[in-house]
């Protein structure tokens, strides 16, 4: 069988893992990390060659049921520490490029409406060529007037920085920064 070591240009594509990570747990508490550490090797080289890694387990047999004690989060909080990356932010700033290479991200500057009315958000949406599209506003702070404006417009969002999520980024067509934004998320991104 050919190692994934083997692969050549696997940047930016999305591999699926099925890993077996069923380890003995006690309290939240793993007992014998074996199983992970056998697979840090694949996970490193595949976070060196900017993949989107996805990872399919499981912890006992659950038989379709929610159990605490079988959750998943402990073995993946090891997995962060042991690969000394914060998954969150890799994810948020690897949705960034995509929409980047895309040519989806905008950077206005920071406006204001005086009153919240719903007519201003669709002028700014029409100007922008957005009107009926799925679009992310990201402002540095919060700002009730914009927010009020842009709230009954199906597939426009409005968050601060704080708030940016890497599903937010991808379920959006055009991304748009305010430049009060631009600081924070890349506070964000460099912890």
């Amino acid at each position: 069988m050919k190692s994934i070591e083997e692969e050549k240009n696997l940047n930016g594509k999305r591999i699926l893992l099925r890993l077996d990570l069923n380890v003995p747990l006690d309290n939240g508490k793993i007992l014998d990390a074996t199983r992970i550490d056998k697979i840090l090797p694949t996970l490193k080289f595949l976070i060196s060659q900017n993949t989107k890694i996805i990872i399919l387990s499981h912890v006992g047999r659950p038989k379709g049921k929610i159990i605490n004690e079988l959750s998943l989060k402990p073995i993946c909080e090891d997995l962060g520490n042991k690969l000394n990356k914060n998954v969150k932010r890799l994810a948020r700033k690897s949705a960034l490029t995509k929409k980047a290479n895309e040519k989806a991200i905008t950077v206005l500057e920071d406006f204001n409406f005086e009153t919240p009315k719903t007519q201003n958000f669709t002028a700014l949406l029409n100007a922008l060529g957005l009107q009926g599209k799925k679009s992310l506003f990201v402002l540095g702070a919060s700002n009730n007037n914009v927010y009020l404006s842009s709230r009954n417009l199906k597939g426009s969002d409005v968050i601060t920085s704080s708030e940016l999520s890497t599903y937010k980024i991808l379920n959006a067509n055009q991304v748009i920064l305010l430049e009060s934004s631009l600081e924070g998320i890349e506070s964000n991104l460099s912890k």
